[in-house]
């Protein structure tokens, strides 16, 4: 394991524009957190945090068009491994973090909404945003392939989870135990799958748009 990490070290390292890149992950991750704490209803806030992490898998991915990658032992890995030994973690803690900030938000009587109303709305966000996060887990594997078909992925999946969230709450009654307990089983299910499909995905050609990003480099 420790050989891996350092492995990711030296990698990121070498990845075109990472100080660009950590400085706009850490930006976004805090606006995510501002906007948890200021908005407690909107969905579109926690869209910060999911794109945070978009940044490390793509510095690692890219360094993958190299041809002095491809050429190497750990070619393989460096789209189907190492992305995932930072983006995953980063995932996980930010559910668990906004879980535990709205478990607190319940816990405090709300004058305009029953407890049952309560749990129902903040239980629903956080099972979309386990949605949001495999959602661009996914996004993200593809674009590295197929540019053109994760942007139509995205939009298929993406905006209709944005627009029905607020709706759900209505008749999608939950307690925000069995909420966060579901919302992790997704997070681990699509990291899972994720992973599969990166694996799945290795033998196509990285995408003519991470190429012309890694020659710019």
């Amino acid at each position: 394991m420790k050989k891996e990490v350092k492995k990711i070290i030296t990698i990121l390292k070498a990845t075109p524009k990472l100080k660009l890149n950590i400085i706009a992950s850490v930006v976004l991750f805090l606006l995510g957190m501002i906007g948890e704490l200021l908005s407690h209803s909107n969905l579109s806030n926690m869209i910060f945090f999911t794109n945070s992490a978009i940044f490390f898998f793509t510095s690692i991915v890219n360094t993958s068009g190299s041809g002095l990658a491809q050429s190497s032992p750990s070619a393989k890995k460096l789209q189907t491994v190492y992305p995932f030994f930072i983006q995953i973690p980063l995932y996980i803690i930010t559910f668990l973090l906004i879980s535990i900030h709205r478990l607190y938000i319940v816990s405090k009587p709300l004058p305009n909404l029953s407890l049952q109303e309560s749990y129902a709305k903040h239980g629903t966000l956080i099972l979309a945003f386990s949605v949001l996060c495999i959602n661009f887990m996914l996004y993200e594997i593809l674009f590295s392939k197929r540019t053109l078909l994760s942007i139509i992925f995205m939009v298929i999946i993406f905006i209709p989870t944005i627009i029905f969230t607020s709706m759900l709450d209505e008749f999608f009654k939950i307690n925000m135990k069995s909420a966060i307990a579901i919302g992790f089983l997704i997070m681990i299910a699509g990291s899972l799958l994720s992973i599969l499909v990166a694996n799945l995905l290795y033998k196509y050609p990285v995408s003519a748009h991470v190429m012309k990003e890694n020659n710019k480099a």
